[in-house]
């Protein structure tokens, strides 16, 4: 057989761990988790692993995601933290708090330049101008706006319009009127005039 099912059992505190391998019983394998519980209880508790099938690595691992859809993976009986990694992990506490101290850590090493350009750049992480609709900065060319309003128009066009054009005297070559506001000349005037 190519690939096997196990579930390692912690006697001393009940708890438990499924998983799939590709390879033979006795290669020395453990398991895959990232789970910070796992490996701490590893080091100081009684263990025993029970093969629960043993097939090809596609029957393996429908298996194991057949046994983990069944448990309550949010229950701290169960140490895993994924149905599988081709199907998703599931956000229990011990994952949120990873995530959570992953975060803290790269922007611990960070400039406030540098998140400002990772939040510009993904607009959807860590801000909490997204929960109040408070007003963000573009920090490609400095226009203050609300954070909904700007990552609807602003944060994806910018770049078309540079600082520069949004201040000065603009004139249209078709009918000669000026105005100091390009948006509104752009609008109504060089391309879209009337005496073009």
């Amino acid at each position: 057989m190519e690939a096997f099912v196990y579930c390692w059992t912690n006697h001393t505190k009940g708890h438990k761990y499924v998983g799939y391998h590709k390879g033979t019983q006795d290669d020395g394998y453990i398991c895959s988790s990232s789970s910070n519980r796992f490996w701490a209880d590893w080091k100081t508790d009684e263990w025993s692993r029970q093969i629960i099938a043993e097939g090809t690595v596609e029957d393996c691992i429908d298996l194991e995601y057949a046994i983990l859809k069944s448990i309550d993976l949010y229950s701290d009986e169960w140490y895993n933290n994924s149905r599988s990694k081709s199907r998703g992990i599931v956000f229990t506490g011990e994952v949120r708090q990873k995530m959570k101290n992953r975060k803290q850590e790269l922007y611990a090493s960070m400039t406030k330049d540098e998140i400002k350009a990772i939040q510009y750049n993904n607009p959807n992480i860590g801000s909490l101008a997204k929960k109040n609709n408070s007003n963000v900065e573009c920090p490609k060319c400095g226009v203050i706006g609300q954070y909904r309003v700007m990552k609807k128009w602003h944060f994806e066009n910018c770049g078309r319009e540079t600082p520069e054009l949004l201040n000065g005297d603009y004139e249209c070559p078709h009918c000669k009127k000026k105005g100091k506001n390009f948006p509104a000349m752009k609008r109504h005037h060089f391309d879209n005039c009337r005496n073009k």
